[in-house]
């Protein structure tokens, strides 16, 4: 009796897998984004004035997130949502192959990363308690810092560059939005990589502009595609000699997305402050 009560859950359970499926390697592909993004934004929250830091925990607290670092995912699992598939483009900007810088122009008629930081700034300056934008600007502070965000159209930002990383197959994309990086807590790599910023690194980072910011990432992005291409086996083999070399550049790519992205809040908190001296009445004399 057993075996015929089981038979039928055994003969349904490759159905149940088949479904299943995507879903866990759907998770299991965003564990070391989320590692990233919440980096960047656990590093920006310790940056950040006292005032900045109350406003922030206000605006996650009506979003409905645990924490800062938390919510700095948000847009990636919104935008499969029908109301926020039009997001899906503001994750990143392409340029031909035959491109050497980005410019504005090549931002789509449907938006990219570059346009939509400016677009939360500015959503931000007009409602400070817009947590969306808020959670939007700091998610795409992060993409903007990652190569694979601002590169070539014609392979989708590396989705179609085959790799091999410790025996497993994945893409340029893949590698970069997080196997790079390593599997550690993203408090403790915060903590780390925060103290290794020096006073003279927050001064310099702190004053560039969205569209400098991309060229900055399509830079190393060119570096990349120079050292694909130049490889003598397809799937190109990521060895210990690439990650010495490439891992380096994206821990400071994190590092500079969390003092620009404080930059940034610390803006949004700064002008409210401005606004409401400048609507109190004069004092008497």
């Amino acid at each position: 009796m057993l075996v015929k009560s089981v038979f039928p859950i055994l003969l349904r359970l490759p159905l149940v897998l088949l479904l299943l499926g995507p879903v866990l390697a759907s998770n299991h592909a965003h564990a070391f984004e989320f590692s990233g993004h919440a980096q960047v934004c656990e590093m920006a929250y310790q940056l950040v004035t006292p005032e900045t830091r109350h406003w922030i925990d206000q605006q996650v607290k009506a979003g409905g997130e645990k924490s800062f670092a938390h919510a700095c995912s948000w847009a990636d699992e919104v935008r499969d949502e029908r109301k926020f598939r039009h997001t899906k483009p503001w994750h990143y900007i392409n340029m031909p192959r035959t491109a050497t810088s980005v410019r504005a122009d090549d931002c789509g008629d449907k938006g990219c990363v570059v346009q939509a930081i400016t677009d939360m700034q500015q959503r931000l300056s007009k409602n400070k308690d817009d947590w969306q934008a808020l959670f939007f600007l700091a998610h795409f502070m992060a993409d903007v810092h990652q190569p694979m965000h601002v590169s070539f159209a014609d392979d989708r930002g590396g989705n179609k560059a085959a790799v091999r990383f410790k025996g497993d197959k994945t893409n340029l994309h893949q590698l970069w939005d997080g196997d790079l990086l390593g599997k550690f807590s993203y408090k403790k790599q915060s903590t780390l990589a925060l103290g290794q910023i020096s006073a003279q690194q927050r001064h310099d980072w702190s004053a560039a502009r969205p569209l400098d910011v991309a060229n900055e990432s399509f830079t190393i992005t060119r570096e990349i595609y120079r050292h694909y291409q130049q490889a003598a086996q397809q799937p190109v083999v990521i060895d210990d000699a690439y990650i010495r070399q490439f891992r380096p550049q994206l821990q400071q790519r994190l590092q500079q997305a969390a003092v620009r992205l404080a930059e940034a809040l610390n803006g949004v908190t700064l002008s409210g402050q401005n606004s409401a001296l400048s609507t109190k009445p004069p004092m008497d004399n």
